[in-house]
């Protein structure tokens, strides 16, 4: 594992971990949350970890919100927020200003940067996790030439190799943890080996392993996620880092 400073003064953008699967991506002035979740409960579970108290120093330019789930999707998160658009897939109903639905195979231009979007192999819609006429996204990020993946929710996908081909991203964030029981939710979460088999075939530089120690979505440990990652992660020779936020 790299330490975060060195890795984050080699890439030209800035990522920032806000907790389960949210992030925060700034790159040529643009500004752009994934998944925003600030809430203290996710439907009946409570969050182990605090709260970032978000509260962005820039304005929000877009969100995407990449599949409807109780975790991904939070209406007191996106009340806070008060972004140019707000992405999610078409077929889904969002009464908010800037809203955006889009359908896997789209392109959309913020700011300095290009969205790409795809379909994850997950459901999308709000409550049934499984079959969906609605699918998630995953989405890669790209400006001047450089690309980053964001997995969103999903497991083995043709889209992988698809994205490394024509985008050749150095960096991808993938969940690491919700794969447990993995003989029911294996076909729509990667487990911590999973992860690294497809940074391997994608032949990323780097991996930002989200989807972990927030709320316990699955019958693994919140951590356990994590500390298998990071053992074949070691094994492999891959390198990941968490971007925490600045103190």
């Amino acid at each position: 594992m790299e330490s975060t400073r060195e890795t984050e003064s080699q890439l030209p953008f800035q990522l920032t971990w806000l907790g389960h699967a949210s992030f925060l991506l700034s790159w040529n002035q643009t500004h752009i949350l994934v998944d925003p979740n600030f809430s203290q409960q996710c439907g009946l579970l409570k969050r182990l970890s605090p709260a970032p108290g978000f509260q962005p120093s820039t304005s929000i330019d877009a969100v995407v919100l990449t599949h409807a789930h109780l975790d991904h999707w939070d209406p007191a998160s996106l009340a806070q927020l008060f972004p140019a658009r707000i992405f999610f897939a078409k077929g889904l109903h969002l009464d908010a200003a800037g809203a955006h639905p889009v359908l896997p195979g789209e392109s959309v231009q913020v700011g300095e940067l290009t969205l790409h979007f795809f379909a994850a192999r997950h459901g999308g819609n709000r409550f049934h996790p499984f079959h969906a006429k609605v699918p998630a996204l995953c989405f890669v990020v790209e400006s001047q030439g450089q690309a980053i993946f964001f997995a969103g929710d999903g497991g083995f996908s043709p889209v992988f190799a698809q994205v490394r081909d024509q985008f050749h991203p150095s960096l991808g964030v993938f969940g690491v943890g919700g794969y447990a029981p993995e003989f029911l939710l294996g076909t729509h979460h990667l487990n911590p080996e999973s992860v690294i088999q497809v940074a391997r075939d994608m032949n990323l530089k780097w991996v930002v392993p989200g989807h972990i120690g927030t709320f316990p979505m699955a019958y693994e440990d919140p951590h356990e996620g994590l500390h298998r990652f990071a053992q074949v992660a070691a094994i492999q020779g891959q390198n990941w880092f968490i971007p925490f936020p600045a103190q």
